[in-house]
């Protein structure tokens, strides 16, 4: 309801005109409140800005050298576009339920310390990888789609983790995506084209789909597949490098299972039924 005189608020697209706070309205451009607030998209590059207070924006745009950082958090609710730069600080970045979130382009994204809460979509396109650093944390208990053949991987400093509550897809690509970081999946992971290729260990108790066609390669580090996992489908499980347990079950897959280096241990109630043909290469 508006009152007599009173005119609607709209939506703003606020530009980032310099280096410095969120709070700060000189650093931005074009804001109807001087700075980005819950109904604006904030488009940041080439510069630095420091989240000083917790926010949320509809829509957040970072590419070329920009980088958002501090120990604030930000929620998107709408839709984020992250073409390149960098997300850091002790912070958390959320992507609110029903909101998306766009990793495309060539260029590199990086995460370094931050966790990056995914309750809504996140779909990967591009060339570009997806770097995690300095104990950075991926959240997902919404969707990640990979459709493309751009990696996840660790970027250095403390170890960075993958958590998958949620579902992982790798829906597009024919060649291989390498998930090079701790993964432990405790949600749903389909490797649905090309090969899928977790190579930095991990635990899991979720479910795991293998189309036909597709591979998913447990590829490197320490990976336990714990008594709740179950592995099905029509596609290849290989297991490559690494120390692999296996204390659940492997069930109506009618590829291959393969074993071309590490080791691979039943341990526990470990079941392998169906159709399944054991190679070795």
């Amino acid at each position: 309801i508006l009152l007599p005189g009173a005119s609607p608020v709209r939506a703003a697209t606020c530009t980032a005109v310099g280096s410095g706070n969120w709070s700060n309205a000189a650093t931005w451009t074009d804001c109807s409140f001087g700075v980005p607030n819950s109904d604006d998209t904030a488009i940041i590059n080439a510069f630095t800005i420091t989240l000083d207070s917790d926010v949320t924006v509809q829509g957040l745009v970072l590419y070329g050298d920009s980088t958002l950082e501090g120990s604030s958090s930000i929620t998107v609710t709408e839709v984020m576009t992250w073409a390149g730069g960098t997300m850091g600080g002790l912070g958390t970045t959320v992507i609110a339920p029903g909101a998306d979130l766009n990793l495309g382009g060539f260029s590199a994204k990086y995460l370094n310390t931050r966790t990056l809460d995914n309750q809504g979509a996140i779909t990967m396109t591009g060339t570009g990888n997806f770097q995690l650093g300095k104990g950075a944390t991926l959240s997902n208990a919404g969707t990640i789609d990979l459709q493309t053949d751009a990696d996840i991987m660790d970027s250095g400093g403390d170890p960075p983790a993958f958590s998958n509550t949620g579902a992982f897809h790798k829906s597009g690509g024919s060649g291989t995506s390498i998930v090079g970081i701790d993964f432990d999946n405790t949600g749903t992971v389909e490797a649905q084209s090309g090969r899928l290729s977790l190579s930095g260990g991990g635990g899991h108790n979720g479910t795991f789909t293998v189309a036909a066609g597709a591979i998913l390669q447990f590829g490197g580090g320490d990976h336990t597949l714990y008594s709740g996992t179950l592995v099905a489908g029509a596609g290849e499980v290989a297991f490559s490098s690494g120390t692999n347990t296996i204390a659940g079950a492997i069930t109506n897959l009618s590829g291959l299972l393969t074993l071309s280096g590490g080791s691979l241990d039943l341990n526990g109630p470990a079941t392998i039924v169906g159709h399944t043909v054991i190679s070795t290469r």
